[in-house]
């Protein structure tokens, strides 16, 4: 039971063999392509979340610039009519006075 393989069997062992280690590599070399695609699709998702982020960032920064040029003019506008109240005031009681100035010149 010791005979030494025949030629044939040789060749099919060897084949045997040849595929099996075809079959690996293949099996390797596919688990790599799909790790480097996982990889890729990873990576891009996070570069489109970084820039929802930025967008997300830049519009609350525009956001924040509105309120405060709004809050500005609010002031501004306050001021404004503020000043129209008192140069009002000032006018009546200008006014007013000078009636008094009047109504004392004429007794």
């Amino acid at each position: 039971q010791d005979r030494p393989m025949s030629r044939s069997q040789f060749l099919q062992m060897k084949r045997a063999r040849d595929q099996q280690e075809a079959y690996v590599a293949r099996e390797q070399r596919d688990h790599q392509q799909q790790l480097f695609i996982d990889n890729y699709r990873q990576e891009k998702s996070m570069r489109i979340a970084k820039d929802q982020a930025d967008v997300v960032m830049v519009s609350a920064r525009l956001l924040q610039d509105s309120l405060h040029r709004l809050n500005d003019s609010n002031y501004q506008r306050f001021d404004r009519e503020e000043e129209q109240r008192r140069v009002i005031d000032e006018t009546r009681r200008l006014e007013t006075e000078r009636r008094l100035q009047e109504r004392e010149r004429t007794l």
